[in-house]
């Protein structure tokens, strides 16, 4: 009986040492991925391991402890060579400040530092994939008792939809921003043009130029695409002009145009 006890204590520890050096010998990876947080027109790629790999792509996959990455521009012009400790799956920023300096990795993008006098500094940015806004109308010549402002933006098919009314908009800024579900930016777009229509806040009468058509003003947003969202807009009025043309507004014999410009903004 001891016999029999004995060989059964020993296999159990020989299964046991087994199953220790199985965990201590095991190779444990982890998934790195990086996302674009530069000002550079298009996204930077990163080499590890002598293959290069797009910033906001597929993760790269490698083992635990010190390994080497470097980070190119899409021209080719290497701005960036260093060491990270792996320790786990992580994504990184490619964190650029602004287009002056060579960007970092980080695993958090920091708050912004602010444009000196930027009324937006130290306001909480916009929720994930939307926009925050504060829009005024500044007349000098055109008073409207009211003006409604209607933001729209291209959908997939091109096709130009509303995507914000701001109403009763006037010379004060509104209180509380308004926040906009930002369009979705398409590969390869340089640009996104926001189209601006105007209406009569009391009879909702849209706004229509000399040839009867509804009066648009276009806006546009410019690379880098997405990386600012928050803003503050305002909209003016030309200074009269006798000359004929099919997109003014005409009112009295006289010919104006509504201007919106982005005075603020803020990643």
């Amino acid at each position: 009986m001891k016999n029999i006890l004995f060989n059964f204590m020993a296999v159990l520890l020989l299964l046991t040492a087994c199953k220790k050096t199985e965990d201590t010998g095991r190779v444990k990876f982890a998934r790195i991925t990086f996302a674009n947080a530069t000002e550079y027109g298009s996204n930077p790629l990163v080499m590890f391991g002598g293959k290069k790999y797009a910033t906001d792509g597929l993760p790269i996959v490698t083992d635990l402890g010190d390994k080497r990455f470097q980070v190119f521009k899409a021209s080719g012009e290497e701005v960036l060579d260093t060491v990270l400790n792996i320790t786990g799956s992580q994504l990184y920023h490619v964190y650029q400040l602004d287009s002056t300096i060579a960007p970092v990795l980080v695993t958090e993008i920091p708050e912004p530092p602010g444009e000196p006098g930027n009324p937006l500094n130290g306001e909480a940015g916009a929720p994930e994939g939307f926009m925050k806004i504060k829009i005024a109308y500044k007349p000098q010549f055109i008073f409207l008792e009211g003006i409604d402002i209607v933001l729209h933006s291209p959908d997939k098919k091109g096709n130009i939809v509303p995507i914000a009314t701001f109403t009763h908009v006037n010379a004060a800024y509104n209180e509380d921003f308004y926040v906009v579900k930002r369009p979705e930016i398409f590969d390869g777009s340089l640009s996104v043009v926001y189209r601006i229509t105007y209406q009569n806040s009391i009879t909702k009468e849209q706004i229509i130029n000399k040839s009867g058509n509804v009066y648009t003003s276009d806006i546009a947003e410019t690379l880098p695409l997405g990386k600012k969202n928050l803003f503050m807009i305002d909209v003016t009025d030309g200074k009269p002009s006798s000359r004929w043309y099919p997109g003014a507004i005409f009112i009295d014999e006289v010919h104006y145009s509504l201007i919106p410009k982005v005075l603020w903004q803020r990643p």
